[in-house]
């Protein structure tokens, strides 16, 4: 297939005046919203739903709901630094420049460190060349990769989207909160790097518990996502 027709995988990060994510997150250090879903944008605004993270979640919460470009903010789950929040914004020029070029927002990206950071599905070379034309003399963004899909790797990315992101829903919703905080705390701490950052003991006590029960909080979580995980991986093979 010619590259202009071949639909491709682009990474952006982008910074723009106004932008609820961006201001919030400048203001509480180490805080990030990533992007699960966007419903789309009509007369209203824009509909999505994020996941959040921070060490100081309430507060981070707060300034994002009193934020000008926000018009309302439903709160769906929270635990000790991480929340998932329903948000109407005010239209934003990116999603409506996204639906015009036919590029589709994939789960997953949004504000970390200050910028906004987007994955997006391009349709073709020309989709491509259409959305810098309506970001350039607007939007202050950059280029970080561009991948053009094989056919093989389109088929794995349709499937992964429609099969695999249900799956990681149904898996996580297996966990009890008691697992999942253990799980985002070990993932968060190093304890999966290679070296380990950090031994279970030091888990047990942040998390405020003892060894073995901090170990067998971590162990069923385990247990129930790494067979998902495994299932994901095939749809990729």
């Amino acid at each position: 297939m010619e590259k202009r027709k071949q639909p491709l995988i682009i990474e952006l990060e982008a910074h723009h005046e106004g932008c609820p994510a961006i201001e919030t997150s400048e203001k509480v250090k180490d805080s990030s919203i990533k992007v699960v879903s966007v419903s789309g944008a009509d007369k209203h605004g824009e509909y999505g739903i994020y996941e959040v993270r921070s060490p100081e979640i309430g507060r981070f919460i707060d300034g994002i709901s009193k934020h000008e470009g926000v018009k309302k903010l439903d709160l769906l789950m929270k635990s000790r630094d991480r929340a998932v929040v329903r948000m109407l914004t005010k239209g934003s020029l990116f999603v409506d420049s996204v639906a015009k070029t036919g590029c589709v927002i994939l789960p997953f990206t949004g504000t970390i460190n200050e910028m906004d950071r987007y994955t997006l599905l391009v349709p073709s070379q020309k989709s491509f060349h259409n959305l810098n034309q309506l970001l350039d003399d607007k939007y202050s963004f950059k280029l970080k990769s561009k991948h053009y899909l094989k056919p093989k790797e389109e088929l794995a990315l349709d499937t992964f989207n429609t099969t695999g992101f249900l799956r990681l829903a149904e898996g996580s919703r297996m966990l009890t909160k008691r697992q999942l905080e253990a799980f985002e705390l070990a993932c968060k701490s190093g304890y999966y790097a290679r070296p380990k950052k950090v031994n279970l003991g030091d888990l047990a006590r942040e998390f405020g518990i003892s060894k073995p029960s901090y170990a067998e909080l971590l162990s069923k979580a385990e247990s129930k996502l790494l067979p998902v995980f495994n299932e994901i991986l095939a749809l990729l093979r």
